[in-house]
């Protein structure tokens, strides 16, 4: 069971939980390159064949898996609840990051990546390396091609360590709504308190937006408990709309109408049921949809 955490959390924003390292043990990879054209230009795409064993999944992680685990699903999805359009593209190619405005790619990219200190973490660093990059001389399509291989190494990773499976064959397709719920299926690892500089925080307290954990941080600090359930901080968010309207948000009511404002597959409670045992099992109906997500967001031809 989750620890109730019996505080209300007061956010001028808080898109991303609206939907908007500790490592496995060692294995090796091998990475090759295909050709990729984009409004970016030219670059090469890494693609990963893995030798080694696979590890038994892990019931937490650490905090810079779950930020990154985050920014794959803003790489994935931006859903506009009223409109019913997404905005982003299904792929793992860092879109997020770089495609809203070269001067915001060092804060994170897109505005929904600010909004959360565990994400904003992680999407910050993967920015300041591609300013770094840049700085050097190198091109964009140079400096893309390093990043975007390393985060795909990263997410072989956590992939590994929280699935237990390797990384899926990259295949032709379009993201589904029900591979969107699948993955939502992932803030049941958020914490409800974070420590940033000695003090403990709520992970969604206001004053935290635009502020970073540092490299120990991310990595010392673990996720809650992969079981089923949500932290109760997260049945109960606020959210201070300026000047003085407050609005009451359940993440888990959000998560689970989503499946019937879009006709998914499934309910989000049935995904949700399959976590009790501690894990994501290669025979449930989650993981099916999740390793789909993964095998179309890796193609990016």
């Amino acid at each position: 069971m989750k620890k109730t955490v019996s505080v209300f959390v007061v956010l001028f924003v808080s898109a991303m939980f609206l939907f908007g390292s500790g490592t496995a043990n060692a294995f090796s990879y091998n990475s090759y390159y295909s050709s990729y054209t984009s409004s970016w230009g030219n670059y090469s795409v890494p693609s990963y064949s893995y030798s080694g064993y696979q590890t038994p999944t892990s019931k937490r992680l650490s905090l810079r898996q779950l930020g990154l685990l985050q920014l794959a699903a803003h790489d994935f999805f931006n859903v506009d609840r009223d409109t019913e359009i997404d905005h982003e593209n299904g792929k793992l190619d860092l879109s997020t990051l770089l495609d809203h405005g070269e001067e915001f790619i060092a804060l994170g990219g897109e505005p929904r990546n600010r909004e959360n200190i565990i994400l904003f973490s992680v999407a910050k660093d993967y920015g300041e390396d591609y300013q770094k990059y840049r700085s050097w001389g190198l091109s964009h399509d140079h400096a893309y091609s390093i990043i975007l291989k390393e985060y795909h190494a990263e997410l072989g990773d956590v992939y590994l360590e929280l699935f237990g499976e390797y990384l899926p064959s990259p295949k032709t397709g379009e993201a589904t709504m029900t591979e969107n719920l699948a993955f939502r299926t992932i803030h049941d690892l958020l914490p409800g308190e974070i420590t940033l500089g000695g003090e403990t925080f709520m992970t969604l307290d206001h004053s935290l937006v635009g502020r970073s954990l540092s490299w120990s941080e991310l990595r010392s600090q673990e996720t809650d408990e992969l079981d089923g359930e949500f932290n109760d901080i997260f049945r109960d968010i606020q959210i201070l709309i300026p000047p003085s309207t407050i609005l009451h948000i359940d993440l888990l009511e959000r998560d689970s109408s989503f499946a019937s404002q879009f006709g998914t597959d499934f309910t989000f409670e049935h995904f949700m049921s399959e976590l009790e045992d501690g894990k994501y099992d290669s025979h449930d109906d989650v993981m099916h949809h999740i390793e789909n997500l993964f095998a179309k967001g890796l193609n990016l031809e």
